[in-house]
């Protein structure tokens, strides 16, 4: 049985977005680790990544994201609510599928000796991989942060790293690993700016100070939005539920004449912890399914259209669907991808340094155009799937007709609109990609050049979805407007490709 083991490396940069996405870019580029999740917050200057994969690939993307953040964040230069010690803050273990603490326990320890012996970062055990029993708490290793710390590690024989230099990083500073249960990341803001509000409350309710077991919590300033936060990690919700934690905090914060304006939920939390009850009752904002680490576990494990290798098993198989729509919108997202990656490539180059604003922005246009084009994989063919259900609807009575043939005229319209949607995205992809013929870097030329290839494909065979569909829509006058816009767009895209090849040819004979 396959083992499954998530990670979550915390790093200290919240605001500076292209720096976090260079730092997510080392799981995309790792085989067989999935970037889950990630969230930002420019107070707090701080990003939480998820991510999941079998043992030998996330502990190889976790070092890449340790290094990568080392060589990018320098703390003498960080400011931030959350405490931090280390670009890379923290990077605990914990296990999933097939996988025990003992097997976190390990990559805790072959993570913190090659990051030690490379990097030359100074590694703490914490939770279950600590090495000594005042190393358990986070908090105790992380106490005096980098300024602190920095005046500590090699003086004071309590602060000896457990891997690398008795030293700290000059920028990197130094960074706990550890293994552990699920965190659960539980914030509840408050509609005051007073610091004192959220400071009496975490005092209160964190087990340190007699509150509750298997809970942490500080107060925190939210400059930008005009409000304080108490911060919780919830270590074990078996234990300690947010419902109760939420209560306390609402009884207190009541007594004191402050609101509580909204909660939230940072990264993933097992489905156990939650229900719709609380979400509604305790103003979480923004959650959203995904964020249950279980729904995210199942498309792994369940969902053939998840992983590129089961979705052509089943596109060559005799099954009517995945078909061409599929394949489509799987190469308006490749080119997509291809243009993300060029751009992120040009960026830091001095040559194209007057660029770099554009290719920002343009990155996250692709990014955009990549998650809508990969879900349109799985809609086109659930399209389809719809006009087979309307075809197998019974026809003897006038009735039963009508009800069919209003549910085909339907399913047809959105098998329609799909494609043509997969034909739009993908065209505006491909202006992305002409723009990067010239601004792009040109040692990645033949990357564009490809998402240019892509991207036509995409349209091409997208147009013939539309062309084999539209002819089934009833209305005539949405049927000529949707034919009508699917030959402009390939008319229009076959000019930009010409153009753009045309500039690709002219460099290649330059050279």
């Amino acid at each position: 049985m396959s083992k499954l083991i998530e990670c979550v490396p915390n790093i200290s940069e919240g605001r500076r977005i292209d720096v976090i996405q260079d730092v997510l870019d080392q799981i995309r580029s790792t085989p067989g680790a999935t970037l889950f999740d990630w969230e930002h917050d420019t107070d707090h200057n701080r990003a939480v990544i998820t991510m999941v994969g079998e043992p030998s690939a996330i502990l190889e993307a976790a070092f890449l994201v340790i290094k990568r953040a080392s060589e990018l964040i320098d703390l003498n230069k960080h400011q931030g609510a959350h405490p931090r010690m280390g670009a890379c803050d923290v990077c605990p273990f914990i296990p999933l599928d097939g996988a025990t603490m003992e097997d976190c326990v390990e990559l805790a320890n072959m993570l913190g000796k090659r990051v030690g012996e490379e990097l030359q970062i100074p590694v703490f055990l914490y939770e279950a991989a600590a090495t000594r029993e005042d190393r358990k708490n986070l908090a105790n290793i992380r106490e005096g942060q980098f300024e602190g710390l920095r005046e500590r590690i090699g003086k004071d024989p309590d602060r000896v790293p457990d891997y690398g230099p008795n030293k700290i990083h000059p920028t990197a500073g130094c960074m706990a690993i550890g293994a552990r249960f699920f965190l659960v990341a539980f914030n509840v803001n408050l509609d005051t700016e007073d610091i004192k509000v959220p400071n009496a409350i975490a005092k209160t309710i964190r087990a340190r100070n007699g509150g509750f077991p298997e809970v942490k919590a500080l107060g925190f300033s939210l400059t930008e939005r005009k409000m304080t936060q108490v911060s919780m990690n919830m270590t074990d919700y078996r234990v300690t539920g947010m419902w109760k934690v939420f209560e306390k905090i609402s009884r207190m914060a009541h007594a004191m004449g402050i609101p509580i304006k909204e909660s939230e939920i940072i990264g993933l939390i097992p489905q156990q912890a939650i229900n719709n009850a609380f979400i509604e009752s305790f103003k979480i904002l923004n959650f959203h399914e995904e964020q249950i680490i279980e729904k995210k576990l199942d498309k792994i494990r369940k969902d053939p259209l998840h992983s590129p290798w089961p979705f052509l098993e089943i596109l060559a198989s005799s099954a009517p669907a995945p078909g061409g729509g599929s394949c489509a919108a799987l190469s308006g997202a490749i080119a997509a991808s291809l243009g993300a990656m060029v751009s992120r490539l040009t960026i830091g180059k001095k040559k194209y340094k007057a660029y770099e604003g554009e290719l920002v922005s343009m990155i996250d246009k692709f990014e955009s155009y990549r998650k809508e084009l990969f879900t349109a994989i799985k809609s086109d063919s659930e399209a389809f799937d719809k006009i087979i259900e309307a075809k197998k609807l019974p026809k003897e009575s006038d009735e039963e007709k009508k009800i069919r043939k209003a549910a085909l005229d339907k399913a047809t319209l959105t098998a329609t609109e799909s494609p043509l949607s997969v034909m739009e995205k993908s065209f505006e992809v491909m202006k992305l990609l002409e723009i990067l013929v010239t601004k792009g870097t040109k040692n990645a030329i033949s990357d564009t050049g490809s998402g240019l290839a892509h991207a036509r494909s995409a349209i091409t065979s997208a147009y013939l979805n539309v062309k084999i569909n539209v002819g089934g829509i009833g209305d005539s006058k949405k049927r000529s407007e949707m034919e009508s816009r699917a030959e402009k767009i390939v008319q229009e895209s076959e000019k930009v490709y010409k153009r753009a090849f045309d500039n690709i040819a002219a460099f290649q004979d330059e050279e």
